[in-house]
């Protein structure tokens, strides 16, 4: 994906982790702290870079169909809102949570490359453009009609080590996690 197109439409989890760690300090991609060195270390074989992208928006922003527009790019998988943030951010530290993120991108990643799935929201086997209902209910709201589970490769895909993964999730108004 060429690097302005990315700049402009996700951000990478590093990107975000000065903002959810505020215990944590930042420089050119390097971490002071020994609860990144993971990351850090990962990050270094690739040459500074992952190719892990967060890609998030507020509510009605067109993120999700930006998702859907990157699945159409070679060498990208966007998948659409696959974890459980808001239990997550409910009952863990923020440490926590930036941990079980980078997680869920190692294990979507091995995922992928090893048996062509991955967790996703979709509707109709695919990542949604929109995911809401076109029709309205009673009282006038469209109800999102999108499933989590496991979203296949299209047939003869074949991803290199080194493909560029989108997680898409909304952004929270506030961080929800916890401090301590």
């Amino acid at each position: 994906m060429p690097s302005s197109l990315r700049a402009s439409l996700a951000y990478r989890l590093s990107d975000f982790q000065p903002l959810l760690v505020d215990e944590l300090v930042f420089t050119h991609g390097t971490s002071r702290s020994e609860k990144d060195e993971a990351a850090t270390a990962r990050a270094a074989v690739r040459g500074g870079f992952t190719d892990d992208v967060v890609l998030t928006g507020l509510p009605r922003s067109g993120s999700t169909l930006v998702c859907a527009l990157l699945n159409l790019v070679p060498g990208v998988v966007a998948l659409h809102e696959p974890m459980p943030l808001p239990d997550w951010a409910s009952r863990m530290t923020r440490e926590t949570v930036i941990r079980e993120i980078d997680r869920f991108f190692a294990e979507a990643r091995h995922s992928l490359l090893h048996t062509g799935t991955a967790p996703s929201r979709q509707v109709d086997a695919r990542v949604p453009s929109n995911p809401f209902a076109d029709e309205k209910d009673a009282s006038g709201v469209r109800h999102a009609h999108g499933v989590l589970g496991l979203l296949a490769l299209a047939p003869g895909t074949v991803l290199a080590p080194d493909f560029t993964l989108v997680v898409k999730h909304t952004a929270p108004a506030s961080p929800p996690c916890s401090n301590s």
